[in-house]
């Protein structure tokens, strides 16, 4: 703060017309005047020194509010930035190094010269070579596993021979002679395709008058999982895998069968669906007597969104719940967070089992 430089009075101070008079409050015992009242140019002086010790005292609580503002701002920058420009594995390592996407790594501290251990590192030499990585893949005079068997595959035999214009000798063009063997060789082929079952039912006529029989006897139909559907077992069997082994939507498995000629509708395979529902509930069962059985689970739980209609639903978020155990995995869809947990404890309680979850 700059010095104030107080003019003093040098006339009398019983004057009428000295700046003196014009006091009648007398300042503290520790702010002597040589004017007896004080001079009012030292009152004012001290108000105002007074006024911009406050201001002053403001203006640094306002800094250091800025200042924690600014470092969550860089906070958030750093965790903004480590998420989209930021390593998404954890596989990698680079012993004694900053990754760019480190958050400590804009935290560096200035280098000064009252505190050495403040000073940044030399640089590294430019002569020394950096380790040889080691490549990836199958490592050189590491012994190799050969070749997978096959055998077990179906074959399709094929005889594959010479054209007739290379059946010959070029220059002289007598015919080869046949030599006995084969020269065999294994080609991998996948051969995917769709067809119609075309079943010619036979019908037959009684020859007898009992009457027992009706007129035409035919032939039953073929075994469906659902009756009168047109989708046959491997249908669904190819559906069931594909979404609940591979995790792979309705619409991509559509897309893939319509490259092979078939274009069935989606709502009738998701009607279809739901009519094999009643089908997995001994399934279901099943599996959590099962995992109630077990002695460890792993146990945790995520937002859920159901917006079908059922009777005493309150709203479309939902929990859905995963039991994880050794042997079993068990997944509980519940309307609130805690009704899932607490039923597993109470179906649970007989066995005492250990669980550990997420939330604890």
């Amino acid at each position: 703060m700059a010095v104030v430089d107080l003019p003093l009075c040098n006339s009398n101070p019983l004057s009428p017309d000295h700046p003196c008079a014009l006091s009648t409050t007398p300042l503290p015992e520790h702010n002597n005047c040589p004017c007896s009242p004080p001079c009012q140019q030292l009152r004012d002086a001290l108000w105002q020194a007074a006024y911009y010790k406050a201001q002053h005292q403001r203006t640094r609580q306002r800094e250091d509010l800025l200042k924690q503002q600014n470092a969550q701002l860089q906070a958030q920058n750093r965790d903004l930035r480590h998420r989209l420009f930021g390593r998404s594995s954890e596989a990698y390592h680079a012993p004694d190094s900053l990754t760019p996407d480190d958050p400590q790594a804009d935290l560096t501290p200035t280098a000064t010269a009252d505190d050495p251990t403040m000073l940044p590192a030399a640089p590294p030499c430019a002569d020394a070579a950096e380790p040889p990585r080691r490549p990836r893949g199958q490592q050189r005079g590491s012994k190799g596993h050969g070749r997978r068997d096959y055998s077990h595959l179906p074959a399709t035999e094929e005889v594959s021979d010479l054209p007739d214009d290379q059946c010959r000798c070029q220059h002289c063009g007598q015919p080869f002679a046949v030599f006995p063997g084969t020269a065999d060789t294994t080609v991998l082929e996948v051969d995917v395709k769709a067809y119609r079952r075309l079943v010619h039912r036979r019908r037959y006529r009684p020859t007898c008058t009992c009457g027992v029989h009706p007129g035409v006897v035919t032939a039953p139909p073929p075994p469906r999982l659902i009756p009168k559907s047109p989708f046959g077992v491997s249908i669904w069997v190819n559906v069931l895998l594909d979404k609940y082994l591979f995790y792979r939507p309705t619409q991509r498995l559509l897309a893939d069968w319509r490259s092979h000629g078939l274009d069935p509708s989606q709502g009738g395979l998701t009607g279809g669906l739901q009519r094999l529902l009643p089908l997995f509930e001994p399934l279901y069962d099943a599996l959590i007597e099962h995992s109630q059985q077990q002695h460890l689970w792993h146990a945790d739980e995520t937002r859920w969104l159901v917006f079908q209609s059922v009777e005493g639903k309150v709203g479309s978020l939902w929990y859905l719940w995963v039991f994880h155990a050794e042997e079993v995995v068990v997944f509980v869809l519940a309307s609130a967070p805690w009704r899932a947990a607490l039923w597993w404890r109470i179906a649970t309680a007989p066995t005492q089992p250990s669980t550990r979850s997420r939330r604890a």
